[in-house]
């Protein structure tokens, strides 16, 4: 969650936050969630982007793994 006066932190500081929560558990958790959307969205579409569906795949079960 941002945090109270995010839009009057520098670009460093908010920098500093979004690499802390991609590093987090929890960051990884909310990517991992994003990642199975995105796959279960585009493979309804009527020419899903395979190899990006793919990457995504690798990535869930590599990078995002929960657990």
């Amino acid at each position: 969650m941002k945090p109270k006066g995010w839009s009057k932190l520098t670009q460093d500081e908010k920098d500093r936050i979004g690499k802390e929560l991609f590093e987090s558990l929890r960051g990884i958790s909310v990517i991992h969630q994003a990642l199975e959307v995105a796959v279960k969205s585009m493979r309804q579409e009527p020419h899903p982007a395979l190899s990006n569906i793919e990457d995504m795949e690798i990535l869930l079960k590599t990078v995002f793994r929960i657990g």
